[in-house]
């Protein structure tokens, strides 16, 4: 019976040529659509669902409202207190992390202390010593927890890990950023899990300059807006 069928639907596609193909090259683009879609969708909320407890994970972003009618608008950032005010304020933050690119033109020099081969990186970050408690990272070497808890520390992706110090470890060596010295405290491979911040290197906010600056500043907005991230 299930033969007849198919001879059939065969035959009648054999005679209606053109329909046919009309027919099925809509069907395969459609289908092809709807996978392609399905699949941009998925890879879009695929990022940073990798991190530990990421469904509590959430951004504080700033909005601004001028007072001379022009129309409110946030932005996803806020003032350096913030973060740690909610942290003391409000039981049910867990943990809190600043996050600051830090930028000298667009790169940063990087060099291995004593070593005559610098070379200009992006993506550096300052983050406080609580990143790695909120953030989920494969290290390669060295541990997360307290990888930022000293002043002048950075963890290296393993990419920037490996233009420093080759096939060499890199933990407790010792490395320029700019004019300033920081020991390598671990080393994560930047190609487990996707995310929004994508960072090559992370320096402790505990550091001095630029650091210092955001652990010392008291200016805050009006307003904050929680977004999920």
């Amino acid at each position: 019976m299930i033969k007849n069928y198919f001879k059939i639907a065969w035959r009648n596609i054999w005679r209606n040529k053109s329909f046919s193909f009309l027919n099925i090259l809509g069907l395969t683009a459609g289908t092809v659509c709807c996978l392609y879609i399905l699949l941009y969708v998925k890879d879009q909320y695929g990022y940073d669902s990798h991190h530990d407890d990421a469904g509590s994970i959430y951004r504080v972003r700033t909005v601004i409202e001028p007072k001379d009618g022009f129309q409110a608008f946030n932005i996803a950032a806020t003032s350096p207190p913030i973060a740690m005010g909610m942290k003391m304020d409000f039981p049910e933050v867990i943990a809190a992390t600043r996050v600051l690119y830090f930028t000298n033109g667009g790169d940063n020099l990087l060099r291995m202390v004593g070593s005559d081969n610098p070379f200009y990186e992006s993506k550096g970050y300052l983050a406080d010593s609580t990143f790695f408690h909120v953030f989920t990272y494969k290290f390669i070497e060295g541990k997360p927890l307290h990888s930022l808890d000293a002043p002048y520390t950075v963890v290296l992706s393993s990419a920037v890990a490996k233009k420093i110090f080759g096939s060499n470890e890199a933990l407790n060596q010792q490395i320029n950023i700019g004019t300033d010295t920081f020991r390598v405290t671990g080393v994560y491979d930047e190609t487990w899990g996707k995310s929004h911040l994508q960072p090559h290197f992370i320096m402790s906010m505990n550091s001095g300059g630029v650091g210092e600056f955001v652990r010392t500043n008291n200016n805050g907005p009006d307003r904050i807006l929680f977004t999920h991230m």
